[in-house]
């Protein structure tokens, strides 16, 4: 049976991929899906004010986000948060349960500093 099958009705049918999504999706918490969701409101929040900022004359001072954005401009911002979320994903799923939290957590917290910070610079140059 190959990983990317059709599902069947038997759950001994079902491929890994849908086995780990289908337990993953069942353990989530009401507070790990809060967390997700401030996440991806985060990254959109840092890659917009990111941008932004760049437009006002401020500078990347990440420098592997510099790196991607003199490679594939805010398409390589948009890589650069997708490889670290991919990342999470993976370790949310592969990590026991009781330290699910932890991995939104982790992102989420270090996003709010870049986005507070640079909230504040762009309010004080308008």
């Amino acid at each position: 049976m190959s990983l990317f099958e059709a599902p069947s009705d038997s759950a001994a049918d079902e491929t890994v991929f849908e086995r780990y999504t289908r337990q993953a999706l069942a353990v989530a918490t009401d507070l790990e899906r809060e967390l997700w969701v401030l996440v991806l409101l985060l990254t959109g929040a840092d890659v917009a004010l990111t941008v932004y900022g760049l437009q006002l004359g401020f500078q990347e001072l990440n420098p592997v986000a510099v790196y991607m954005l003199e490679q594939a401009g805010v398409y390589g911002l948009g890589f650069l948060k997708a490889v670290v979320l991919a990342f999470a994903g993976v370790y949310w799923i592969v990590l026991p349960r009781r330290f699910g939290p932890l991995v939104p957590l982790g992102i989420a917290i270090p996003w709010f500093a870049a986005v507070s910070v640079n909230s504040l610079l762009i309010l004080q140059t308008l």
